[in-house]
């Protein structure tokens, strides 16, 4: 079955979700996820949240998708087990330390890897699977072949953004909000510098250089569905509750119809946000529609064009579809940036009063001028007896769900309970999210009993049927064992020195012999270039390290291999999770590259989650890394001096610190 993973960035939005009928929300609590900017949810309303959704059918996934810092590990544990406690669907961690937590204090709470975790193809989402995760949330990058590799080669479920905004870095492997600002996205605090308007140095192009337009899947949901695709997500948010509902009720709309998006779906879903007049992103090859250089915001739904302007300025417009007044609309010139726009003007004479318009110009609709939807009801039908002895008795059901109540009531003396009555006071019920659609009975003998006295038997019999509904979520325990915490057998490393390098020309002797570790970045991947850089080592060809991309289509995974094969490369700098996987897999010594955010060592239980599991899990199920040849990376870029510092101090004997050499772009690794 496929579902349908709609964005829950504030109450109002959860409850338009779950109006348009989708199958799940994500959401996140106020702090430790990457829209902290949200209104977001609490450990106080959490419970009676999860409660509401699953009273509909609809699970929740929390994310916990930022780094965590030391100094925040008693926040994020307090987080995990309100969490818990509300009995939700699954976490989506980005994290390692937030993993570990997870497991020890909400045991029956699945895992899904975030998008920011990198998975990006087969190998990286066998590394997820080793350890504990259920489900990954594959990066937009992904392709269709990739997505058959995983689901063949993994027993994992698979989510996929279909819908959305689109960053323009790899995902979750941004630092640019983070270098400018000090606001990473990786903490949740991205200031989306990406969407500014730039200037071209070289060539004086200007606009919205680095701006992405919107993801728009609706037409290849079926290949998606193919490939293994069991969950499509839409992002936002932070967007609005109209947004939500409009993008959900049209994908579900979609999935229904076979998979076939009509010309009315993409109409209506540009309609409530359309940033670049959409584009299919990386997985069906549309990267010359990625970028929305001429406008930076939402473009809607063309509705008309400007055909003539008088003299006052008073625009006729040749309409193609509806806009009202009061509506939201944009101004588009004839090479589609934007000129004007607000609330869409009354008409006068049949003409309006457009700032700026010349015919031509498109008449784009962004917003309706009011947005309302009708909470989500769940239906009952209730049915009551008075049987010959005066006992009153009613059974609320709904579905498979029943409740039943019952009372003696007195005999009656001159005025007995009626049809009407009886009707009248188990059909309300007030605030709650049930409605009765039916009430049927029998009056076998003439009884009565006050209204209050009704009404408190109704609201005893709608509060068991809620119970009924979430006593059927069950939560099946991970299959996970508790791993120790301490780290044993340790080998002490003295304080490392590594140096990044693209080729041997940037290598002295002296460097080859005092560096602990040479990084190899090499301009061009292959054997020949890798088994050049060794035999210029030498005698010091055990020091190198292969830094592996960021992100890798499965050839040239294939091509990583084949090198590793046939040079004798001895260590792997892995950036994304696949590169652990291939170091497992090839028996390497291994380093944690300062782009892989999923590994990255923010505080001092990271560090020694990271080797509990390197130790326990992932030297178990291959035996081919050895326990002790990961060599810790701390990435300073998100931590202040003092909290890398704290970090260091923890593990002096065998930690390796990053900073950068801005003269010539390396890396070099050294002591604070």
């Amino acid at each position: 079955m496929i579902e349908i993973l709609a964005p829950a960035g504030d109450l109002i939005s959860l409850k338009s979700a779950i109006a348009s009928d989708t199958d799940a929300v994500y959401l996140g609590l106020s702090a430790f996820n990457a829209r902290i900017k949200a209104e977001n949810f609490t450990t106080e309303n959490i419970k009676d949240t999860v409660d509401y959704c699953h009273l509909f059918g609809v699970k929740v996934y929390v994310t916990i998708n930022i780094a965590v810092k030391e100094s925040e590990k008693e926040e994020l544990k307090k987080i995990i087990v309100a969490c818990g406690q509300a009995n939700v669907d699954a976490f989506i961690i980005t994290d390692m330390l937030a993993l570990e937590l997870a497991k020890e204090f909400a045991p029956n709470v699945r895992l899904h890897a975030s998008t920011q975790f990198g998975v990006c193809n087969a190998e990286g989402a066998k590394f997820a699977e080793s350890l504990g995760f259920s489900r990954v949330v594959l990066s937009r990058e992904a392709t269709i072949e990739e997505i058959k590799k995983i689901k063949a080669e993994t027993n994992l479920e698979i989510e996929y953004f279909v819908h959305g905004a689109l960053c323009v870095a790899f995902s979750g492997k941004c630092l640019m909000s983070s270098f400018i600002n000090g606001g990473s996205g990786n903490r949740g605090r991205c200031l989306q510098p990406c969407r500014l308007f730039y200037t071209e140095k070289t060539t004086g192009k200007q606009g919205y250089l680095l701006s992405t337009s919107d993801l728009c899947l609706a037409e290849n949901l079926k290949e998606l569905a193919s490939a293994g695709v069991s969950s499509f997500k839409i992002e936002g948010r932070l967007r609005r509750p109209e947004y939500v509902y409009k993008t959900v009720s049209t994908y579900k709309k979609i999935v229904k119809n076979g998979f076939i998006a009509q010309k009315n779906d993409i109409n209506a879903l540009k309609s409530a946000y359309n940033r670049g007049n959409f584009t299919k992103g990386y997985s069906f090859d549309d990267t010359k529609n990625i970028m929305s250089e001429k406008v930076q915001g939402n473009i809607g739904l063309l509705v008309g064009k400007v055909a003539s302007v008088d003299k006052q300025g008073y625009a006729e417009i040749r309409f193609f579809d509806k806009i009202s007044e009061g509506q939201g609309y944009k101004l588009l010139d004839e090479n589609g940036f934007e000129k004007s726009g607000g609330a869409f003007p009354k008409a006068k004479n049949g003409k309006y009063p457009i700032i700026g318009a010349r015919p031509g110009y498109e008449i784009r609709k962004t917003s309706d001028a009011e947005f309302t939807f009708s909470e989500k009801k769940i239906p009952v039908k209730v049915k009551y007896l008075i049987d010959e002895n005066g006992k009153f008795s009613a059974t609320y059901e709904h579905k498979e769900f029943s409740y039943t109540i019952s009372s003696d009531f007195e005999k009656a003396q001159n005025k007995p309970l009626d049809e009407m009555t009886i009707t009248d006071s188990l059909s309300k019920t007030g605030d709650t999210c049930f409605v009765v659609e039916k009430v049927s009975g029998k009056i076998l003998s003439d009884v009565f009993a006050q209204r209050s006295v009704l009404n408190s038997l109704r609201r005893d019999a709608l509060d068991g049927l809620k119970e009924e509904i979430l006593k059927s979520y069950k939560f099946a325990k991970n299959d996970e064992k508790p791993r120790e915490t301490i780290i044993k057998n340790r080998k002490n490393y003295n304080n490392l020195i590594a140096v990044e390098v693209q080729n041997e020309n940037q290598l002295s002797r002296c460097i080859i012999n005092e560096a602990d570790a040479i990084v190899f970045f090499p301009d061009e991947f292959s054997e020949k270039s890798v088994s050049s850089f060794l035999s210029f080592l030498g005698d010091k060809k055990d020091k190198a390290y292969l830094k592996l991309t960021v992100n890798a289509r499965e050839n040239d995974v294939a091509l990583y291999e084949s090198i590793i094969k046939n040079t004798g490369i001895s260590g792997i700098y892995a950036t994304n999770p696949y590169g652990i996987y291939l170091a497992r897999k090839y028996n390497l010594k291994l380093f944690s590259g300062r782009k892989n955010y999923e590994f990255k060592i923010l505080r001092n239980k990271a560090a020694n989650c990271y080797f509990t599991l390197y130790n326990s899990k992932i030297h178990d199920i291959s035996s081919k890394v050895k326990p002790n040849s990961f060599n810790l990376y701390l990435n300073m870029l998100q931590l202040s001096r003092d909290e890398a510092y704290n970090v260091f101090a923890a593990f002096k004997d065998n930690l390796s610190l990053t900073t950068r050499d801005k003269t010539n772009g390396h890396f070099i690794n050294g002591v604070l």
